[in-house]
């Protein structure tokens, strides 16, 4: 059974825009309906990015308390990256020592 012109437009939309933000600005997802939101609290799995110079990174975090750990890691990173080429220099023998 061929896809109808409106199936597949959705499906183009979730394939191609399927960013909460941007299907709660078509009107599909209502982020502020009781139902959205006992979905989100109801969820195992916490999707996040970290924007780079280069692109970015997509993770995902298996619980909330695994996300609030990233989250807290990453602030001591930017707070203090004056000290991280020394931090990258004792991961990095760190590293060398451990064996094969």
């Amino acid at each position: 059974m061929p896809l109808s012109k409106d199936m597949l437009e959705e499906f183009l939309i979730f394939e191609n825009k399927g960013s909460i933000s941007h299907l709660a600005k078509i009107g599909i997802v209502n982020k502020n309906s009781e139902l959205y939101r006992q979905k989100c609290m109801d969820s195992t799995y916490y999707p996040f990015s970290i924007a780079l110079t280069n692109g970015r990174v997509e993770l995902i975090a298996t619980s909330y308390e695994t996300l609030k750990n990233w989250i807290i890691g990453i602030n001591l990173l930017v707070s203090n990256k004056k000290h991280i080429p020394k931090l990258k220099q004792l991961m990095d023998l760190n590293v060398s020592k451990m064996p094969c």
